[in-house]
């Protein structure tokens, strides 16, 4: 630790205040210079590509917003303080945030890292009686201990390998084409999809046969109680495609510090499973009674955001591990002589559902509940198993690749999460380190 230095963080670098143009001036709007705000980052990823608005030259001219270079750092002072990221490309920015610029003592990509550590930190100190702000004077209290130039380089190059990896795996899913879905399925459609992340091809791919009947246009119809069909489905309800429809637990048992089995709410529902880095966590004898209570969901049973924001987050369960649910989520048993899980977790992804669940099946302002017995009853169309099984495994592979890629990106987070503080402080050698 003796080739570590402490300075202040404002001797490390320049801090750079944003601004924005006057809103009511048009041409000071809708240029060729993103600008940002905090919506357009903070998301996890390390870069920021693009901004929901742009400026014109005249509107970076007449406004105190600053133009920010590539590799700066953009970080939120204001509000949800701390969200950060390093820019892709140059962009101006509000003044909600600052943008942090090295002044060569430190890599820019290890001040990067360094501001990371000190989130905790600058939001510890922030202030505000409507909104927690952070100051410059904020970051002239912070201090830290920095390595050589050349030991910075190295701590920076291995956490950057292990965030663009993660990045990757998000970007797979966003833009992974199945080598399976073109060889299995007709070229009408696939031109529909090649454009398309893998969840939209579910959604795409589901659409074309099971709401838009594509594949069999030629064929015959007849009339049901939700328009015509293809001869031989069926319009069922909810209740009558599943096995079991109910949700999690009424009663909330108290977190047990010796505990290791998650007792899982819908906050902690992510868009493709669940994040166990700070859920509740039960005994085996309270898990137990979960269990015996069928709060306990299983292999290939659907999971609902049913309380709060309903059915923004649904997936399947896609292991076998022991944890429970708390009534904030409904679980969703496919019978799959009727439809299959893959199938059953698009329909429910529809945008329609979402809204005929809104109108239909909600109840409360203040946290809306999706009520169960009555969403039980919801109609819907299926089609003969048989049908299913045509199409079936491209909706297993897309569900799998997205799964897989999320369960890496979580173990390269944890990673990640658990170097940075040994790395920046110097308690874990460089040289012990190989990604």
């Amino acid at each position: 630790m003796e080739e570590w230095k402490e300075y202040k963080y404002t001797d490390l670098c320049t801090l750079i205040g944003g601004g924005t143009p006057k809103t009511s001036e048009p041409s000071y709007w809708n240029g060729d210079i993103p600008w940002l705000s905090v919506k357009d980052f903070g998301n996890g990823d390390k870069y920021v590509y693009t901004t929901e608005k742009s400026i014109t030259k005249d509107g970076l001219e007449n406004s105190s917003t600053k133009l920010l270079q590539k590799d700066d750092i953009i970080i939120s002072a204001r509000g949800t303080v701390g969200a950060m990221a390093m820019l892709a490309k140059e962009m101006a920015f509000n003044q909600s945030c600052f943008g942090i610029r090295s002044n060569g003592i430190v890599n820019q990509h290890f001040l990067y890292y360094l501001t990371k550590t000190k989130i905790f930190e600058l939001q510890k100190f922030s202030h505000g009686a409507v909104f927690d702000t952070i100051t410059r004077e904020t970051f002239a209290n912070l201090s830290c201990k920095i390595p050589p130039i050349e030991k910075q380089i190295k701590i920076a190059s291995i956490l950057s390998t292990l965030d663009d990896k993660i990045e990757v795996n998000r970007r797979i899913n966003d833009n992974f084409y199945l080598k399976l879905l073109l060889e299995a399925l007709l070229i009408w459609w696939v031109s529909i999809l090649i454009n398309d992340n893998l969840e939209q091809q579910a959604q795409a791919l589901f659409k074309s046969w099971f709401v838009d009947f594509e594949p069999f246009k030629d064929g015959e119809f007849e009339d049901s109680e939700l328009g015509k069909i293809p001869k031989g489905w069926k319009v069922i309800s909810l209740n009558d495609a599943c096995e079991k429809i109910t949700d999690g637990s009424h009663y909330s048992p108290k977190d047990d510090i010796k505990g290791n089995i998650p007792m899982l709410s819908v906050k902690d529902m992510k868009h493709n499973g669940f994040d166990y880095s700070s859920c509740k966590k039960i005994s085996k004898e309270e898990y137990i009674k979960m269990k015996n209570n069928d709060c306990v969901p299983l292999f290939k049973d659907i999971l609902v955001a049913k309380d709060g924001s309903y059915l923004k987050e649904i997936f399947i369960c896609n292991e076998e591990i022991e944890q429970a649910v708390l009534s904030s989520i409904a679980i969703f048993r496919c019978n799959k002589e009727i439809i299959f899980p893959e199938l059953l977790l698009q329909l429910l992804r529809l945008p329609r559902v979402r809204k005929d669940v809104g109108d239909n099946f909600v109840s409360g302002s203040a946290l809306p509940r999706i009520v169960l017995k009555d969403f039980k009853k919801y109609r819907i169309i299926v089609a003969p198993i048989e049908i299913q099984k045509e199409v079936i495994n491209s909706f297993k592979s897309i569900n799998n690749n997205i799964y897989m890629n999320e369960k890496e990106s979580l173990f390269l987070n944890i990673i990640r999460d658990n170097l940075l503080p040994r790395l920046m402080s110097g308690e874990l050698k460089v040289n012990d380190v190989t990604i």
